[in-house]
């Protein structure tokens, strides 16, 4: 069978309408945490995945998204675990199970997915930091980036 694209939630709690980071007039060492959660609303259990891209306005900052090693770092974990995804913030991978071995920076989780059942929620650690090695190159550059969840039905058992 294939996979259905299906929708579901993902949000900070109690807070709507908002973007999950905004910062302006950010400066090399800034570090931006936001706790969200994903929920599944449907009566099928999920998998899902995470992609960081570039927004149709992303602005003159594209160093910001392509820069490995002076442009943004992005961190995500769950409550109480060690991260399982640490590197740049260009991502794009299924959201693993439970990892308390930490993370390698740069490489995607491996491993089982994290599988939501109906009703079931998660609640992800995000932090995205701003190198504290930038140089002047980023002076003055903005950029908007999208952070695009995509929820998958798993097979029934």
């Amino acid at each position: 069978a294939v996979p259905r694209v299906i929708g579901f939630g993902v949000g900070i709690p109690g807070q709507t309408g908002m973007s999950i980071f905004a910062g302006a007039n950010i400066s090399p060492g800034t570090v931006l945490t936001r706790t969200i959660t994903v929920s599944n609303v449907t009566r099928k259990a999920l998998s899902y995945r995470v992609m960081v891209r570039p927004a149709a306005t992303a602005g003159d900052g594209t160093a910001l998204f392509t820069d490995a090693t002076n442009g943004l770092r992005l961190g995500i974990g769950r409550p109480g675990l060690n991260p399982f995804y640490c590197g740049p913030i260009r991502v794009d991978f299924p959201v693993p199970a439970d990892d308390v071995s930490g993370c390698t920076s740069g490489q995607v989780p491996s491993g089982a997915l994290k599988a939501l059942r109906p009703s079931e929620t998660d609640t992800l650690i995000l932090v995205v930091t701003f190198p504290a090695t930038a140089g002047n190159e980023f002076d003055g550059v903005a950029t908007t980036l999208e952070f695009v969840w995509t929820a998958v039905e798993l097979p029934a058992p």
